[in-house]
């Protein structure tokens, strides 16, 4: 656990001039760009006095100064704190050469919190008072010294408070504290990405464009396309050319689906037209990417959603999203797959890529108490068939064979209705990915599934109505080995909510109303929640009068159900990478998912690149001392078990390795 003794709290000000800032640039770019600057920084050690240094300042009040006792406090071992250290933590790599072993970035006990990472929502939890920012140029540091000093002091304080407020909040566990931490560090440390690959690819993509474009004119010589990314002009096109009307080009409506398979020319025009969109999105990225540095910092956000599972910022990461690489599933576009080659390891280390199989119906399963679908998954058995057996008795289902399409439907079953999916819904969910499904098929199977799994149906009303209990009442219930509580709130905001999960960590839904909203909820109360808080809390909370920036979202058991199982399996991938990183070489790099990237000392066996002969096993590759195949087992062990969370100790988990070449 961390001392307060050890701690060194930080907050920089730097130089910004228009669309010079934050608001438009990666961080990378913000402080490697030549226009950065420092102008100030303010320092405290433990709990001791907050010491301000400035451009220009004098003896003991340099900046010279404020980086020389930071880099003895690094090297004393020192704990980093400041709110938002993938800005914090970058200035001091790159611009001052800095590094701390041990980190603490107070957004993610905000984002623990339920409460959002603003520095508002941090001054209101802690009780600090914040005046409004000064310009942030040389001109206003020394016009206006005193007011700098104290706006740039007053982020220290709160950075401090809110770690001593972590400190000694229990739902702030320990595996927390290990998460953040390694997050922050890996995204201080980057991520490598091969330049000479991205420059080769964009160009690839580019003349495939253009390949692509050539024959989009030559088709339909009859259309602008100057217009591609226009749709209002797209679908007048088709209304000409197609005479169809639609609502919306959205590949994933239910209409625009429909007409498509109905329609093989307009299914062809619309795939050529988003392919030439995708080629050209996709080859400017990565020519942007030849063009950097070599590394992508900040790739992970720590509690980047409400659930607490990591998320990727294209911006922040400039524009690589390791979250939503794509992964060449459309049969016009399959060289897609390959920007994913781009991410590699350093040049002394090999990747173990681990994915938790199906976790998510597995954590539905266990808390619902739906003993089959358990013993299923307990003997290794392929689910899907399994389900498909019931549905369809005395038919032969093969994955990607015969009737594998039976296959495929019923593991959209399993995976989708666990959350209480609609009929209506799961039709549009299958007809979209699936559009010559039989729709008397959808019907059989999702009938077939509330039957067999009636305690998983019951299990999202149970969820419901307890959480509403405590909301109208405050009464706290326990259902499927979680606990729901009504909890104090800030003034003005609704009640509050805390779903205390079987891995010991909690939920925090804030700000609970019930309005009535016509124009999205069709006239119907509705239960809704904030995920932030607006900027003014003492107006009341009426109705559907929604005050100045309130992030509203519609609270229903569906959803319920999906953020505590999304929740839980979070839960357990972090804790399984921490397990992971108790043997000795082994360090995750990033986590994509349900997936970790595990880094491991570099394979070198001469014969890895060899074509295997038929009947050969993979391992067959590597020599027996090889640490990539002794890091594979490592992996797949971890996680192949829950280790630290007894509520979840019975429940059946299994993983899939990466391929044994993709290291």
């Amino acid at each position: 656990m961390i001392e307060l003794r050890d701690i060194v709290c930080v907050d920089f000000e730097t130089y910004t001039e228009g669309k010079y800032s934050l608001k438009g640039l990666s961080t990378w770019a913000y402080v490697t760009d030549p226009r950065f600057d420092i102008l100030c920084v303010s320092i405290a050690a433990g709990l001791g006095n907050i010491d301000f240094y400035y451009k220009g300042g004098p003896p003991g009040a340099s900046l010279a100064d404020a980086r020389a006792r930071l880099a003895r406090a690094a090297g004393a071992g020192k704990v980093l704190v400041a709110h938002n250290l993938n800005f914090e933590g970058l200035i001091l790599k790159l611009r001052w050469g800095v590094e701390f072993e041990r980190m603490v970035d107070t957004t993610g006990y905000l984002r623990l919190l339920g409460l959002g990472a603003s520095l508002k929502n941090g001054w209101r939890l802690v009780g600090v008072e914040k005046e409004e920012a000064p310009p942030f140029t040389e001109e206003a540091l020394h016009a206006h010294l005193d007011e700098m000093a104290h706006y740039n002091m007053v982020d220290v304080v709160l950075a401090r408070k809110l770690c001593t407020t972590a400190i000694g909040d229990k739902r702030f566990t320990e595996l927390e504290w290990y998460t953040s931490q390694r997050t922050t560090e890996e995204n201080l440390r980057g991520l490598k990405v091969d330049r000479d690959l991205a420059l080769a690819l964009a160009e690839r993509f580019g003349r495939r464009r253009e390949e692509m474009l050539t024959r989009l004119c030559a088709t339909y010589p009859d259309f602008d396309t100057g217009a591609l990314n226009s749709p209002v002009k797209v679908k007048r096109y088709i209304k000409l050319r197609f005479g169809l009307v639609l609502a919306t080009l959205n590949k994933k409506n239910l209409d625009v689906v429909r007409a498509r398979a109905g329609n093989e020319e307009l299914d062809e025009f619309l795939g050529a037209r988003d392919a030439v969109r995708t080629l050209g999105t996709w080859a400017g990225n990565l020519r942007r990417i030849a063009e950097g540095p070599g590394r992508i910092f900040c790739p992970l956000k720590y509690y980047g959603s409400h659930t607490g599972r990591f998320s990727a910022t294209g911006k922040e990461a400039d524009r690589i999203n390791v979250q939503n690489l794509p992964r060449g599933r459309d049969r016009r576009l399959p060289e897609l797959a390959e920007y994913r080659r781009i991410l590699i390891p350093d040049e002394d280390e090999s990747w173990v890529a681990c994915d938790l199989s199906t976790i998510e119906p597995r954590i539905t399963a266990l808390l619902a108490g739906q003993k089959n679908m358990l013993e299923q998954f307990r003997s290794g058995a392929d689910v899907y068939i399994w389900f498909g057996a019931l549905v369809f008795p005395g038919v032969v289902i093969v994955k990607d064979g015969e009737n594998g399409h039976l296959r495929d439907l019923c593991k959209k079953a399993v995976i989708g209705l666990g959350y209480g999916m609609g009929l209506e819904k799961f039709c549009h969910e299958v007809l979209v990915e699936m559009p010559d499904t039989d729709e008397k098929l959808i019907v059989q199977v999702f009938r077939a599934y509330r039957q067999q799994f009636a305690r998983m149906t019951a299990l999202r009303k149970n969820l419901f109505r307890t959480f509403i209990e405590a909301v109208e009442t405050g009464t706290p219930g326990n259902v499927g080995r979680c606990r729901f509580r009504r909890v104090h709130d800030l003034k003005g905001t609704g009640a509050a909510v805390e779903v205390r999960l079987p891995t010991g960590r909690s939920l925090f839904y804030r700000s609970i109303i019930k309005v009535r909203e016509k124009a999205i909820f069709d006239g119907r109360e509705e239960w809704v929640w904030g995920y932030r808080y607006a900027p003014r809390l003492d107006l009341p909370a009426v109705g559907g009068a929604e005050r100045p920036k309130q992030v509203r979202q519609k609270i229903a058991a569906p959803g319920l159900v999906e953020n505590i199982v999304q929740a839980c399996a979070r839960d357990l991938l972090v804790a399984q990478a921490r397990e992971v990183e108790r043997h000795a070489g082994l360090r995750v790099r990033f986590s994509v998912h349900d997936e970790l990237v595990v880094g491991t000392r570099r394979c070198r066996c001469p014969g890895r690149d060899r074509p295997l002969p038929k009947g050969t096993p993979p391992e067959a590759l590597h020599e027996p001392s090889c640490p990539w195949m002794a890091a594979r087992e490592v992996v797949r062990q971890e996680m192949s078990q829950v280790s630290c969370f007894p509520k979840l100790a019975d429940l059946p988990v299994g993983c899939e390795l990466g391929s044994v070449r993709d290291h």
